[in-house]
């Protein structure tokens, strides 16, 4: 049997979810014009972070 306390408690909590969520479900999908595309900037910034982790690697075990 279920307390009396239960069925208010479930449809706070309820409320409550769907109050937080609401604002994220009601957002238009994002248009194609709108993803990030990777430029030449990007790609070298990346390689060069790869690098200099690998240089920290290479730098931690010779010493």
């Amino acid at each position: 049997m279920m307390s009396s306390m239960t069925l208010p408690t479930l449809l706070l909590a309820y409320f409550v979810i769907s109050i937080i969520l609401h604002p994220c479900l009601a957002l238009p999908p994002p248009s194609p014009s709108d993803v990030p595309k990777a430029d030449a900037k990007m790609i070298d910034q990346a390689i060069g972070y790869v690098l200099m982790l690998v240089a920290l690697v290479v730098t931690y075990l010779i010493h």
